[in-house]
């Protein structure tokens, strides 16, 4: 069921989020014609082939008119459906509006950033209903699996977020009103599992729950973190030596996906992995990796259901192994494309 989170605290944070994009957007417009100079020089001193300043300047004004755009359609449903808000017409009509949205962005991305993106496995992204499970590493890879099974193949996404990303007022708004959950990770893990669990119940035909089982994006002091959390958890030490393998991934923290493979016992699972977006964790880290030199590698892999085990923790190891292969195949990509430079 969706959720309005028409809460005070909920409008409160509206109120803050949509009032800063009211006020970013002039202010851009306003400033550009000295920021853009300045920037040109800057960029035409340190990285005169990339200008990454002019290029984060112009997604910038993309992004801001695109939000305020994105909460102008919201209010304009929220009239529309009075009434009549909740139903299956008023889902599709939002997840319309998200991709609309996710396309707009997406496209300023390849204009202004040079993001181009090459898929291995199309046909394993076929056939939902699905679970698909992917890997976190960046601030903007979640936005290339959202492309690929919501603006390209209008599938029925269903995703699990950090409660951080209630400050984009658009994810804020339109997200409450579809089938997702904001993870409130300071919150008890029981309660939050169990809400990561019930996006699997009642999925459509055409329905993709989107998890990050690592839970953050990947850094090593993260992946040292987590290896202590998984020592002081994993009494049979069967997972461990898999999670002090791992490079470029951070163990998974299986709960919301176990509870995901119990509430939809029938359907197939998908790993989703990439690479191109290392580095861009933060937006120092934006700054020096655009545009892109080379095409963000996706691969997907599906899984029959009737392959999984059964058993919760057998489930947990079998997950555990992906990641591993996954792991690997990251490895051998990221040594190629090194080569490629």
């Amino acid at each position: 069921v969706p959720s309005s989170d028409a809460g005070s605290s909920g409008v409160r944070r509206r109120i803050v989020s949509i009032g800063a994009m009211v006020l970013l957007a002039p202010l851009l417009i306003g400033l550009s014609p000295v920021l853009a100079p300045i920037l040109l020089v800057v960029d035409l001193l340190t990285a005169p082939r990339r200008l990454p300043s002019l290029r984060a300047l112009g997604f910038a004004i993309a992004y801001v008119f695109t939000e305020l755009a994105g909460i102008a359609a919201s209010a304009a449903l929220w009239v529309r459906f009075v009434g009549r808000r909740g139903g299956e017409d008023w889902i599709d009509a939002h997840a319309r509006l998200q991709a609309t949205w996710l396309r707009a962005l997406f496209r300023s991305a390849q204009m202004l950033l040079g993001l181009q993106v090459t898929v291995d496995g199309e046909d394993d992204l076929a056939r939902p209903p699905m679970l698909v499970f992917g890997r976190h590493v960046s601030l903007v890879d979640s936005m290339v699996s959202a492309v690929l099974l919501g603006v390209q193949r209008r599938y029925e996404l269903r995703f699990v977020l950090k409660r951080e990303l209630e400050a984009d007022p658009c994810l804020d708004i339109v997200g409450h009103r579809l089938r997702n959950h904001f993870v409130d990770r300071s919150g008890g893990d029981a309660a939050e599992i169990a809400a990561v669990g019930r996006l699997g119940e009642d999925l459509r035909e055409d329905s993709a729950v989107i998890l990050f089982p690592e839970g953050t994006r990947f850094s090593p002091a993260k992946r040292d973190r987590a290896l202590d959390r998984l020592r002081e958890r994993d009494d049979t030490g069967d997972l461990l030596p898999m999670a002090e393998g791992l490079r470029h991934l951070l163990p998974p923290r299986p709960g919301g996906a176990l509870a995901l493979l119990e509430s939809a016992p029938d359907t197939d699972v998908v790993i989703f992995g990439h690479v191109g977006f290392e580095g861009l964790d933060t937006f120092p880290g934006l700054w020096r990796g655009v545009p892109f030199d080379l095409p963000v590698e996706v691969r997907a892999r599906r899984f029959d259901r009737s392959e999984l085990p059964v058993e919760a923790k057998d489930r947990a190891r079998w997950l555990f192994e992906r990641w591993t292969e996954l792991d690997d195949w990251i490895d051998v990509r990221l040594r190629e494309r090194k080569e490629h430079r």
